[in-house]
């Protein structure tokens, strides 16, 4: 392997990794949110952190490491 592939590949690694954290981050910030809006039974931070989770959900469905565990659903139709 040459340094150039090697380069390569750990480019793209550290891009996998550093988009299923934000993946990550981003629905649990929102749970937070939502968490705290219920404690506190402010209506702002409820519908904040219910539109962030809701968003967060779908970036944490679109990475592509997800997809492997959410292609195979089956939906009863």
């Amino acid at each position: 392997m040459t340094k150039e592939e090697r380069l390569e590949r750990a480019e793209t690694t550290i891009s996998v990794i550093a988009r299923m954290i934000v993946s990550l981050i981003i629905p649990l910030w929102g749970l937070v949110m939502l968490i705290l809006g219920l404690a506190d039974r402010s209506w702002w931070w409820i519908a904040c952190g219910g539109l962030v989770l809701g968003f967060g959900a779908i970036l944490l469905v679109a990475n592509p490491l997800v997809w492997p565990l959410v292609r195979d659903l089956e939906y009863d139709r």
